[in-house]
């Protein structure tokens, strides 16, 4: 099997590598562009078909939506050994994570809108970034003055235990959605790339996230500062009835059967 995870990458391709190897298997969340393949993954939120049946093979098994959800094996060990999320009021402990880039350094920004909040100087922020981020020792110093208990790291391998411990989260809109939802992890999530606000605005609508804007001073303070128990409750039981950890296994399943 030849799996194709890469927005570059289309049909001309594909079509070049197709008689070296039995199968295509192609992950996408755009239905932008044409792809020579067998099988075509993609998890997006209220994706139909359809949105596909031009854009592939007709032979093609088109798999959508959150059923085909993709998950690293720890996030369900975590969830089975720690069982139904507990949150707590007011919060007391919340994961801060943009993803392994962060090139804009979002992340400083966050703690300085955190600082304006009404947040209660003994939450524990927990800020992870990832291994070649290149703005850890300024984080570092912002920590070390805060009026919040902020611990920075980088490149850790446990973020389902961290997630399952956050009473919410603060992030963007990507993968690790998904891992939050099912970790029942509640979300204020930014777009942090452009093709990112259209389905921030769909997560948002259908009450999955709580979105900020970056661009725009104070308004992650003022999200913040208006969150309360119902919500975040909330957000956690829309995530959890959305993404039941089987996605794996129905993809594998469907490869197989191929």
């Amino acid at each position: 099997c030849l799996i194709v995870d890469h927005y570059g990458i289309s049909a001309p391709w594909e079509l070049v590598l197709r008689a070296r190897v039995d199968k295509i298997i192609v992950l996408d969340d755009l239905a932008n562009r044409k792809h020579d393949c067998d099988i075509l993954i993609d998890s997006s939120f209220k994706r139909k078909r359809i949105d596909y049946f031009d854009l592939v093979p007709i032979n093609c098994k088109i798999l959508v939506g959150l059923d085909y959800c993709l998950l690293r094996s720890e996030f369900k060990q975590v969830k089975l050994t720690n069982g139904t999320k507990q949150l707590n009021w007011p919060p007391r402990y919340l994961l801060v994570n943009l993803g392994g880039s962060d090139y804009r350094n979002l992340t400083k920004l966050i703690l300085m809108e955190l600082e304006q909040s009404y947040l209660n100087s003994s939450i524990q922020v927990d800020v992870v970034v990832g291994e070649i981020f290149p703005y850890f020792d300024q984080l570092k110093s912002i920590a070390e003055t805060s009026r919040l208990s902020v611990f920075v790291e980088r490149g850790v391998r446990d973020m389902a235990a961290r997630m399952i411990k956050a009473d919410f989260c603060i992030g963007a809109i990507g993968g690790s959605v998904w891992e939050r939802c099912y970790m029942g992890c509640p979300s204020i999530a930014a777009a942090v790339a452009p093709n990112q606000r259209m389905g921030l605005q769909t997560l948002e609508f259908e009450k999955i996230v709580i979105s900020y804007s970056p661009d725009v001073p104070g308004n992650l303070a003022e999200v913040i500062n208006r969150l309360n128990e119902k919500k975040l409750i909330d957000m956690s039981l829309r995530g959890t009835e959305l993404i039941d950890g089987l996605g794996n296994n129905r993809i594998k399943k469907e490869i197989l059967e191929s």
